[in-house]
């Protein structure tokens, strides 16, 4: 009687080792399933680029940043680097450049409500104003210009804000807070 009892225990043994396999099989089906479900599902609409073996096109520097210390003359230029944008056309890569207008210095006035950009020198490069990339409220301005060419648009942003307040009631507190610039310039990019 003994011999069968362990004949018993060694195919409940092996059974239960059968069960545990099936089970962690149906654990990891589950979880491949759930994972590609909630990835579909998430709303992500991106994927991921494909790596590619050569190197980018380099983007030449834009020609806009060497105009901003003609075109706003009482600022001090920080040096351009790599920056993304995220509006309307997606997150965008590019270029940008802050500025801080100098202690006592204004922001020109050649343009209507403080835009600094020179419009015929924007419109002389290809560039347009496009109203989708624009916002306005107090102490703060942005507006932008696109281009296409060959297929690919290119997105210029103009910004500044500012915590002075202007009038007859202004402190001078208030009237020197500084006045930030900042410039976008994106890589080409194929429009959506």
């Amino acid at each position: 009687m003994p011999k069968s009892k362990s004949k018993h225990r060694s195919k409940t043994k092996s059974n239960s080792g059968n069960e545990k396999l099936l089970l962690l099989i149906l654990i990891g089906a589950g979880l491949v399933v759930g994972g590609f479900y909630f990835l579909k599902s998430s709303g992500t609409k991106s994927v991921a680029p494909i790596p590619s073996t050569t190197k980018p096109a380099a983007v030449a520097p834009s020609p806009i940043f060497g105009y901003m210390s003609k075109w706003v003359p009482d600022a001090i230029w920080e040096a351009q680097k790599p920056s993304n944008e995220d509006d309307l056309y997606g997150n965008l890569t590019g270029m940008a450049m802050n500025g801080k207008i100098k202690e006592g210095g204004t922001l020109p006035t050649n343009n209507e409500m403080g835009k600094f950009e020179n419009i015929a020198t924007m419109t002389g490069m290809g560039f347009e104003a496009d109203i989708n990339l624009s916002a306005d409220g107090p102490g703060a301005s942005r507006w932008g210009y696109k281009k296409t060419e060959n297929g690919k648009s290119q997105i210029v942003i103009f910004s500044y804000t500012s915590g002075r307040i202007f009038g007859p009631e202004a402190t001078e507190e208030q009237l020197s807070q500084p006045t930030t610039l900042s410039v976008f310039v994106s890589d080409p990019f194929v429009a959506k």
